[in-house]
């Protein structure tokens, strides 16, 4: 039996990268007899099996939220209390919920299955989510003495490689998980070759153990009647950033570029960034909310859903993604799906894509050669088809039947 844990994505209060993953993992293995799902109990301290019928399983819808509730009081936390205190409420939060959940289970004489009591010698326990937020070592520690196969799922070593781009408590928490996956864990899934040439780089992890997994590039499907399809003769040059806002994106890299378009004359440019507010950036939000060239030239969308982001990339000219560093790369394999023209920064995992050179733009020049890019799509020097890369493209049906097949 394969269990799985997806215990920040079953209580998330907003979704991320990871949680688009979990998600998509959660939708293409549901049905399988050997695949159970599991939550991290931080009341308890164990993992709880998650029966299939759980309605928040049912209610997981990627971009999304499910109620209004959440996402007010997500806002409500974070105007409250720094980001390191949020960490301590929103786990405080969901001992509160776990507690609330095993009284209301008790009541009703539903039977809680404990993952100890369900697990035997040979099973794995799979951990795709993101686990250094909620510490279950001790009772994976239980699970290895029991015969339990242990497999992680690594997206990135960014916090060990850029510890300044993140708050304290997530490069404290981030370095235990990596002291304990590597103690703990049989196999470790790299999301790319770059990530796992990381693993290898700052860990002495076996490396026949390391593997690379793909992920798939379609997003949930929406009637194709509903999506606002992009005006022809519209003369708009619509530049689309998808990625949580906080210093490691480099929006600030790619603004400094924009004004001075704008400053310039171009007008006809916009610039539209889809992605919630993350860590340490509280300055470029409070600029993008006053910004002049707001709701003119920048559209910033804190949270849309699935049709949403699909019209966004059909509206789009260009996907611009001016990241430092990345462990994969999601919304390029997203908007070459949707037919979305391709403009990154050149680091080595964007390489791995293999692009032509006019796609990748340098990030050690002031923003020049992004100018330069950006001025190419707009007098039509840069060829928009991406067909060419399509076979390095999957669908997330193919991803998850490969993962699942390789475990």
């Amino acid at each position: 039996m394969i269990y799985i844990d997806i215990t920040d994505t079953i209580k998330a209060l907003h979704i991320t990268g990871i949680q688009r993953v979990v998600a998509n993992i959660i939708k293409y293995s549901f049905k399988l007899d050997n695949v159970a799902f599991v939550e991290y109990d931080s009341a308890l301290q164990v993992y709880i099996v998650i029966d299939k019928s759980d309605n928040r399983i049912f209610s997981l819808n990627i971009y999304k939220f499910k109620g209004n509730s959440k996402l007010f009081l997500y806002k409500l936390i974070k105007k409250l209390f720094s980001h390191d205190q949020i960490h301590f409420v929103i786990r405080t939060l969901n001992k509160i919920i776990s507690l609330k959940y095993y009284i209301l289970t008790s009541v009703n004489s539903v039977t809680t299955k404990k993952f100890m009591d369900c697990c035997t010698r040979d099973d794995t326990l799979f951990l795709v989510d993101s686990c250094w937020n909620y510490h279950p070592w001790m009772e994976i520690k239980h699970a290895k003495e029991r015969g339990v196969n242990v497999k992680q799922v690594v997206y990135d070593l960014l916090p060990i490689k850029y510890p300044d781009y993140f708050e304290r408590v997530t490069n404290s928490n981030f370095k235990l998980w990596f002291e304990m996956i590597q103690y703990y864990c049989d196999e470790l899934h790299a999301i790319s070759q770059t990530t796992a040439n990381d693993i290898r780089n700052e860990s002495k992890f076996d490396h026949n153990k390391i593997k690379v997994m793909h992920l798939g590039s379609d997003i949930n499907e929406a009637s194709p009647n509903n999506i606002d399809k992009l005006d022809k003769l519209d003369k708009k040059i619509r530049f689309l950033t998808v990625s949580t806002i906080e210093p490691r994106k480099n929006h600030r890299y790619a603004l400094k570029v924009f004004d001075e378009l704008w400053s310039n004359g171009y007008v006809d440019i916009e610039w539209h960034i889809v992605g919630k507010e993350g860590w340490k950036s509280e300055n470029l939000v409070k600029i993008l909310k006053y910004h002049p060239m707001l709701e003119k030239n920048i559209f910033v969308y804190n949270y849309v859903s699935d049709q949403k982001l699909i019209e966004l990339y059909s509206k789009s000219n260009c996907i611009l993604i001016p990241s430092i560093d990345e462990g994969y790369g999601l919304p390029i394999v997203e908007a070459i799906k949707n037919k979305c023209d391709i403009l990154v920064s050149d680091i080595d995992i964007f390489r791995e894509f293999n692009f032509s050179d006019d796609k990748y733009f340098s990030l050690q020049d002031n923003g020049h050669n992004l100018k330069l890019k950006i001025l190419q799509h707009v007098n039509g020097q840069i060829e928009v088809s991406q067909t060419e890369n399509n076979n390095k493209i999957y669908s997330w049906k193919e991803s998850v039947e490969s993962l699942i097949g390789s475990l």
